[in-house]
């Protein structure tokens, strides 16, 4: 796996959000109720975000099955009056992120991330921030293809900063 370190200009979502653990995993049910809500003014060349926040002083080492974290369903809300009134927003700020792209069915991704968090960081001299994390899609991205792939983003800081 080919992971890069890129400074990320920052960027505004919008979407949908639930509070979720991997026990009681609701990230299909998200896409639904966002795909749903977005017909009709979700053009078919954007990309959408699978964003992750993770709460503040969250540990990775400590990640389990049962850890809560807020799942998104989004889009750049670069033309906000163009999505639903009742989405949200999230907002990702500038910063530097560790980049990857995974290529596979989501039941796969855990080894990708297993290898991110086992292997590259603690080698890597950074450490992981507290911004949100998130994974772009393409237009054409499908989950149930073996060969969708989308572009990991996981934040990075260098230790002390």
């Amino acid at each position: 796996m080919d992971i890069t370190t890129t400074t990320f200009t920052g960027t505004l979502l919008q979407g949908k959000s639930t509070f979720l653990s991997l026990a009681n995993d609701a990230t299909p049910q998200l896409w639904r109720q966002f795909i749903q809500e977005a017909k009709g003014s979700l053009p078919a060349t954007i990309n959408r975000y699978n964003g992750t926040v993770y709460p503040a002083g969250f540990d990775m080492r400590t990640f389990g099955d049962n850890t809560v974290m807020q799942r998104w369903a989004a889009v750049e809300a670069r033309v906000a009056d163009q999505w639903p009134q009742s989405w949200d927003t999230l907002e990702i700020p500038p910063g530097e992120y560790a980049t990857f792209t995974y290529k596979g069915l989501p039941s796969g991704f855990g080894n990708a991330l297993a290898y991110f968090y086992q292997q590259w960081l603690p080698s890597s001299g950074y450490v992981l921030d507290e911004r949100p994390h998130f994974e772009v899609l393409g237009p054409d991205y499908r989950p149930d293809d073996p060969d969708a792939e989308e572009t990991v983003w996981i934040p990075i800081k260098k230790p002390g900063l």
